[in-house]
């Protein structure tokens, strides 16, 4: 990493080569590891000027964020004069995901890019309609689905699970049918959202409507098995979610480490000894970080 950093380092410095420097920054970033590289190639930036290129700050915001620097990437931002759409997208996205600051100062950053006259796009939405359900915040959701709709914007898939997946978080399971409607025929895009659907509703208490769409779903993947599992132990339904692991085997589905944890979550509560040890040989034919769950599993029969 230190001779990338040199070589890349001696670029950067390079008089007028305004055309080489954003794509030399990026690549420099991508190359960053670990959070104090980014802080390096931070320290660059500055001592060689490059700092005020329009490109650099937003790229080494997302960088800040994807090492976890949350506080580096919101400081690097407010000194921004005039910061664009990517910059905004990324502390709407990193003030989310950030155990350091409130959930609602992802949606003031929202409010914030609006009042700067920038236009919001498939990120932009996103990344506020996931804070919405975070927050459980129905009325701005709503609120964000409208400045959606009437902005003309058509969600990607991911932005379309974050919308299903805020109104079934929020109760309206009608908005969130709609939304999932809107999803046309592909069927990838119907799975994911269903998917979403049926967390929603069993976070919501209401067992027999994810029930009902599980039956009803044509295609699952291994991600509706582990909605359906993790939902029910949610719910105390362990009977339920061992019987839903047996069945998943019986239909040939590969099982996942998630499969398996709310599996083994089940034996816990149930108090079925000779089960978990079954499903803990199962687990270590394929998984190596079900060990706690195991230990949980068996301490919680003796």
């Amino acid at each position: 990493m230190a001779t990338s950093t040199s070589a890349i380092n001696i670029r950067l410095v390079e008089p007028r080569n305004t055309i080489k420097i954003p794509n030399t920054t990026i690549s420099l970033l991508q190359l960053c590891h670990f959070p104090h590289e980014v802080e390096q190639v931070h320290a660059q930036l500055i001592v060689s000027g490059l700092i005020h290129h329009p490109l650099n700050p937003g790229r080494l915001i997302e960088s800040y964020i994807s090492s976890s620097r949350f506080s580096y990437a919101l400081s690097v931002f407010e000194s921004i004069p005039n910061p664009d759409l990517f910059a905004y997208n990324n502390m709407i996205r990193g003030l989310m995901l950030s155990p350091e600051y409130p959930d609602h100062l992802s949606l003031l950053m929202y409010q914030k890019l609006l009042s700067a006259g920038l236009k919001p796009d498939n990120h932009t939405f996103t990344f506020a309609l996931k804070t919405c359900s975070r927050m459980n915040a129905y009325l701005e959701g709503k609120q964000i689905h409208g400045q959606m709709m009437k902005a003309g914007i058509e969600l990607s898939v991911h932005g379309r699970n974050s919308l299903v997946y805020m109104y079934s978080i929020c109760g309206d399971m009608e908005s969130a049918n709609l939304a999932l409607l809107a999803d046309g025929d592909n069927d990838e895009e119907n799975v994911l959202a269903m998917n979403c659907l049926i967390t929603g509703c069993f976070r919501q208490g209401k067992v027999e409507n994810a029930q009902t769409l599980f039956e009803k779903m044509a295609k699952k993947d291994t991600a509706t098995w582990s909605a359906m599992i993790t939902g029910y132990n949610s719910c105390d339904m362990h009977g339920e979610a061992l019987r839903l692991f047996q069945e998943m085997l019986a239909d040939g589905v590969q099982s996942t480490e998630s499969t398996l944890v709310g599996a083994l979550s089940a034996c816990g509560s149930l108090g079925t000894l000779d089960q978990g040890r079954w499903i803990h040989r199962l687990s270590l034919c394929n998984f190596e970080n079900i060990h706690t769950h195991s230990l949980k599993v068996f301490s919680c029969v003796q």
